[in-house]
């Protein structure tokens, strides 16, 4: 076992001196694509000052190019040139921009519409301005990006909107990305990058659920208790024929058939009628879009399960490993705190080292001297671990219910190969459901969607 991890280090060594690699050649030819770019218009620049005076020497008699009509051509290229440029000084300190957004937070499959408002405070008129907007994906990876191109005359205002979806949980960054302003002649630009970008905190929907059964084994036990038995009424006078040394087994055994039932003992309980439910935040999968649906799919299931708990009058607990990894707990949801509760949450985790959270706190669970009956895991990590520790809960006389979220890429016998390990919880008796986004939340443990 220490060679294999030891291996397992090397090998992640190599892929991250690879990825650093990459970045590195990546950045290298950002740069030489600008130096290109750079080089491209000097270039351009000098082979038209030559080519009008190539021409003024060729074109005309000797009388003409004597003249200062015959070098015309050649001062109107060296003038715009020079107009040129001092026509992109000005204008890159007299254009101003602002942005703002319609809401900081929304639900998710909300609509957001970022407003931007550009002028220009120069007497020139800015003939062709690009401006590039973009939309970060949970883990900061530009997700959309896109451009549009105006012209502002002098001294104009001009607000441009855009809407759009959000159709994720989490915290993402988006709007305006840089704008990029270029002369009239287009020999010369000047980018202006938007440092401050918008910040948009997307919230769950919470899903009305319906028909969910909870356990109540403190309720259970004292209704069998004080159910009569058979073995009230009997006679026990059989029982002094037996001697010292015969096993209890067989005692047991003719006692129970001489009652036609059963003598079964009914275990003191610890356990109280309450509701827990876990989040998982690991998911193994490599494509960020699956990632993100599973976060939504496990945030959405524990709030929507806890506010289920909770109208039905049950104690209710959250609980969850925040982005700094320290467990936390939430008592009770309020519906205007869910943006501060959906910052703490962690970014999805395909590193299989952060399964081990849930996994803790569900061991937590099942080995509290106090814990809860009813146990609900909202994970995507269907592995033998996370089956063997609800199994676990089952046997340790809890409730558990397991909400199995699939990566919505996998399809067909892809993705009964992923949840074979559901199996062991079918044949003990264990329910789960499983989902692949959250609109199936409410159909698979019973609710309107």
């Amino acid at each position: 076992m220490p060679r294999i991890a030891a291996i397992d280090r090397l090998a992640d060594a190599r892929n991250e001196r690879k990825k650093r690699r990459e970045r590195t050649r990546a950045l290298r030819s950002y740069e030489h694509r600008g130096r290109g770019a750079v080089v491209a218009k000097v270039f351009a620049c000098v082979l038209m000052v030559a080519a009008f005076a190539v021409l003024g020497f060729l074109v005309g008699s000797d009388q003409y190019q004597a003249t200062l009509i015959g070098w015309i051509p050649c001062i109107m290229v060296l003038c715009g040139i020079g107009l040129g440029w001092v026509y992109i000084r000005v204008l890159r300190h007299g254009i101003r921009y602002e942005e703002a957004l319609s809401v900081p937070e929304c639900q998710r499959d909300s609509d957001v519409v970022f407003t931007m408002n550009f002028k220009n405070a120069t007497p020139l008129l800015a003939t062709r301005m690009r401006s590039t907007f973009f939309i970060a994906d949970m883990f900061d990876n530009v997700a959309n990006e896109m451009s549009t191109t105006l012209s502002l005359a002098p001294f104009e205002d001009y607000d441009l909107s855009l809407t759009t979806r959000f159709e994720h949980i989490g915290t993402f960054h988006a709007g305006l990305k840089s704008i990029t302003v270029a002369d009239f002649l287009g020999l010369f630009t000047y980018t202006v990058e938007n440092k401050s970008n918008q910040v948009v905190r997307v919230t769950p929907k919470i899903i009305e659920l319906d028909g969910i059964r909870f356990s109540n084994e403190a309720m259970d036990e004292a209704t069998k208790a004080a159910r009569s038995v058979l073995a009230d009424s009997m006679d026990y006078a059989y029982v002094r024929e037996y001697e010292l040394g015969d096993p209890l087994k067989t005692i047991h055994w003719k006692l129970s058939a001489r009652a036609n039932n059963y003598m079964t003992r009914l275990y003191e309980v610890y356990t109280n009628p309450s509701v827990v439910v876990i989040m998982d935040f690991y998911g193994p999968s490599d494509e960020s879009t699956d990632l993100m649906s599973m976060f939504d799919a496990v945030v959405e299931s524990a709030f929507s399960l806890a506010r289920y708990a909770r109208s039905k009058g049950m104690d209710t607990e959250i609980h969850f490993r925040n982005r700094h990894g320290q467990e936390q707990t939430l008592y009770s949801v309020d519906e205007g705190k869910i943006s501060e509760i959906v910052a703490d949450l962690p970014r999805m985790s395909n590193d299989p080292a952060d399964a081990v959270g849930a996994l803790d706190i569900l061991q937590k669970q099942i080995t509290a001297a106090r814990g809860f009956n009813n146990i609900f895991v909202c994970s995507a990590n269907v592995g033998a671990d996370m089956v063997s520790a609800i199994v676990q809960a089952k046997v340790r006389r809890r409730t558990p219910n397991f909400i199995a979220v699939v990566p919505p890429s996998l399809v067909g016998r892809e993705r009964d190969d992923y949840c074979a390990n559901l199996g062991r919880l079918e044949s003990s008796d264990i329910a789960y459901s499983i989902i692949s986004r959250c609109d199936e939340l409410a159909y698979a443990v019973g609710g309107d969607a």
